[in-house]
């Protein structure tokens, strides 16, 4: 997540737990570099993950449907979401929470209002570097967390058909189209 616009990604890696700190807006723009830090951990090993969202302003569908897109990856074959529950969500505020609870996902993860502060390892959390990501990658990213959306809860497919089907045809005509 960029840091030029105030929005950060905080991480303290410490396999087979990562802890991971949201600050400012997490939307469609940093979605991207979010689910790449996460895929990355996850090739290292990393199957808890504590998330402080305390400093998260703000959430957005596409970023929860990569959140919740992340915490079913790699989820072992004899658990259920129910029972696999590996993403820890730290003190989200109120609109984050009715986010979650509005798209059907929020039972995807443990939620607490404690400070886990105490719990963190002795180490030096260090800021996810910000990247550039192209306006087609963010589209992708988009379609891709609406799909997991739309699949995880019948409501979700109803209200998110028409941003799906345009982000589809976006994509494909973009894809059709000569540079």
């Amino acid at each position: 997540m960029s840091s030029t616009d105030a929005n950060r990604l905080l991480v303290l890696e410490q396999t087979p737990i990562a802890f991971l700190k949201v600050i400012g807006r997490a939307t469609a723009r940093q979605a991207p570099e979010f689910a790449q830090a996460i895929e990355g951990m996850q090739s290292r090993g990393v199957r808890q993950f504590i998330i402080d969202l305390s400093e998260c302003l703000t959430m957005d569908s596409t970023f929860s449907g990569k959140l919740v897109f992340s915490a079913l990856a790699d989820l072992p074959p004899h658990l259920s979401p129910e029972k696999g529950r590996r993403f820890v969500l730290v003190r989200p505020n109120a609109a984050v929470i009715d986010l979650l609870d509005t798209l059907y996902v929020i039972d995807f993860f443990t939620i607490t209002h404690a400070d886990v502060s105490a719990a963190l390892p002795a180490g030096e959390a260090r800021e996810q570097p910000a990247t550039a990501v192209e306006q087609s990658a963010i589209s992708e990213c988009c379609l891709d967390a609406h799909r997991v959306l739309s699949h995880l809860h019948p409501k979700n497919a109803e209200k998110f058909k028409d941003v799906v089907r345009f982000l589809e045809e976006d994509l494909a005509s973009k894809a059709s189209s000569p540079i």
